[in-house]
């Protein structure tokens, strides 16, 4: 989970850059569409992600998932790499300077990680528990207890 900070503060940043600086619309104005815009920070994500994810699940399949389907994993941890996407453009919405962005970017990833703990194992109903499997984290959380 840790490993994935970097790209998440990297987008975090470039992003409140662009919107301190008002690039984005000076892109606009000159004629860069948002599905564009939206699309090519989706493929710098995905490409940084998929790399990540690669080396990733080849590292650990030296030792630690030697039985186990790689593919499965490499899609797991690829498709947990994008949820980033949305949780960086929502900071940036939220937070208006680039240091409380990424400050709080870096926090909320790490804090959303601890709301699955509060619910492993507990009596809750499974409707609270696939609730709160929404925040990307908590899911990863649940998703552990239940492969252990």
């Amino acid at each position: 989970m840790c490993i994935y900070l970097l790209p998440l503060y990297y987008m975090v940043t470039k992003l409140a850059e662009e919107k301190e600086s008002r690039a984005r619309e000076g892109m606009i104005m000159m004629g860069l569409r948002h599905e564009v815009y939206f699309f090519s920070w989706f493929i710098f994500l995905f490409t940084t992600v998929f790399v990540m994810s690669a080396i990733l699940v080849l590292a650990a399949s030296l030792r630690i998932f030697v039985q186990s389907n790689l593919l499965l994993i490499f899609a797991m941890c690829l498709l947990y790499g994008m949820t980033m996407f949305g949780f960086s453009f929502m900071i940036v919405a939220i937070f208006p300077s680039k240091k409380s962005s990424a400050t709080a970017a870096s926090i909320l990833h790490l804090l959303s990680y601890y709301v699955g703990f509060m619910y492993t194992g507990s009596t809750k109903t499974l409707w609270v528990k696939l609730l709160v499997c929404l925040i990307p984290n908590a899911a990863l959380t649940f998703m552990i207890e239940h492969l252990l």
